[in-house]
């Protein structure tokens, strides 16, 4: 059976917790009603904004339901990367699930909430046997979001496309587009994959992006490499060839991999 982690914004709890003199590096456990202790980690640390006023503390929420996972404040320490306040690229809702893959996949589960996570850095036994893996890619370097087809995938930051096109192999990516960004003084580039054929039409390499401007929908198994709906975000300091980027890799590769393609909640913030 897979694992499953049900996230939620917690605000009045949020609200509460903010209004307590807490230090740097103190962490507030929060019970409630429904049996679940929510635990909210604080430290004082600014984080720039594009375009807004700077936000003087960085908040982290990990709601601990059936297995817990790291909270994002150590993550996001421990990578070196402080997200900014960013357009999210799937609007999500209060509720989804964050899939577990390590022990591969259950192919008589269905999930039933309409969203969903697929994590960053994450070893997928037994998922990718088609022919472009080679065998032995297994190591998922993206992040997933799973939504209905045709849900609208938004530009996280102001950019330009760099490349669009079709990966059109069994397990591949379908439509792609590749947006060139600035971050922090660096290029980065971020590859939407799994989109609809609609997706492509009327773009053009050079074509500039607005912050929170839709690039296009999720497409369905037809055409997104035959993969339920969801959009595989990777981010990339390496210029990309073409309109792809390895969204697995082999294992032996995976020092290389993350210092490459670096976690895309530096971009998407804390969503587990």
């Amino acid at each position: 059976m897979i694992n499953i982690v049900i996230l939620s914004r917690l605000n009045h709890s949020f609200q509460q917790a903010q209004k307590l003199a807490i230090t740097q590096e103190q962490v507030l456990a929060i019970p409630s009603a429904n049996g679940q202790h929510y635990h909210l980690r604080f430290w004082s640390m600014p984080i720039p904004v594009r375009a807004k006023p700077p936000v003087p503390t960085k908040t982290s929420i990990t709601v601990r339901h059936h297995i817990g996972l790291q909270p994002m404040a150590q993550t996001v320490k421990s990578n070196g990367y402080l997200p900014y306040i960013m357009h999210p690229v799937i609007h999500l809702p209060e509720d989804y699930w964050v899939f577990d893959f390590t022990k591969g996949p259950d192919p008589e589960f269905e999930c039933p909430f309409a969203y969903q996570i697929g994590r960053y850095d994450e070893y997928r036994p037994g998922m990718y046997l088609a022919e472009i893996f080679e065998g032995d890619r297994d190591l998922h370097i993206g992040i997933d979001i799973g939504a209905p087809i045709g849900e609208p995938v938004h530009s996280f930051m102001e950019g330009e496309i760099y490349s669009f096109g079709i990966n059109g192999e069994d397990g591949s990516y379908g439509p792609t587009i590749i947006v060139k960004y600035l971050y922090e003084k660096n290029d980065l580039w971020a590859l939407y994959g799994h989109l609809s054929l609609e997706s492509l039409d009327g773009i053009f390499v050079g074509m500039k992006v607005k912050e929170g401007q839709r690039l296009g929908t999720l497409g369905d198994k037809s055409v997104n490499g035959g993969w339920n709906p969801h959009v595989h975000l990777q981010l990339s300091w390496q210029e990309p060839e073409g309109y792809d980027m390895p969204g697995v890799v082999a294992r032996s590769d995976r020092e290389w991999a993350l210092k490459t393609y670096p976690d895309p909640r530096m971009v998407l913030g804390p969503i587990y």
